[in-house]
């Protein structure tokens, strides 16, 4: 392990992740992209809404989320600085959830609800298949606002395990209003 001396960075081993989130139609998807070469990974096909999308990287997912990781896997993602998904509760329970679930079937219950173990699979496939492939990156969540239960603060809609997941990794949490 090597030692830094004062005045000499240390190399960025990893990613920087930032969620913004928001009440609709603020505009977050758009903040997100004015990030430095960014790629916006469209989950909910709502980047038509984007401002200037036109002139923005995008992905808009279409088979699920083994695409994403076939992308990553080959490097597509490698040229862009700053990494979109939008929105995190579509990309992470929907999409992947879906593609874990598919793959491992005996990990949902007899109502097909993802048991336990499921959200332990889920959160290592997606360090594995996604965040160890897209180093050095900026990552933006992007989620949808809503009330807490006490009605008194505005908290991400990523559910349950899963915002705990993406909160626990997040760099910086950002409000849009």
């Amino acid at each position: 392990m090597p030692i830094y001396k004062a005045g000499q960075p240390a190399p960025q081993l990893g990613w920087k992740i930032l969620v913004i989130y928001g009440d609709y139609a603020s505009r977050k998807s758009s903040i997100a992209t004015t990030a430095k070469n960014s790629l916006l990974i469209d989950f909910d096909e709502g980047s038509k809404r984007v401002h200037d999308i036109l002139n923005k990287n995008k992905l808009v997912i279409k088979h699920g989320w083994t695409e994403v990781e076939a992308l990553a896997r080959n490097g597509d993602f490698d040229e862009f600085d700053t990494i979109i998904i939008d929105t995190a509760k579509v990309a992470l329970d929907r999409f992947l959830m879906e593609a874990v679930l598919e793959d491992i079937p005996g990990l949902k219950d007899t109502n097909g609800v993802p048991k336990q173990d499921a959200y332990a699979v889920m959160y290592n496939r997606f360090q594995d298949n996604l965040l160890s492939r897209i180093r050095n990156k900026v990552i933006i969540f992007v989620a949808h606002g809503d009330y807490d239960s006490d009605n008194k603060k505005q908290m991400p809609v990523v559910s349950g395990k899963t915002g705990q997941f993406i909160l626990g990794l997040a760099d910086q949490v950002g409000f849009v209003q």
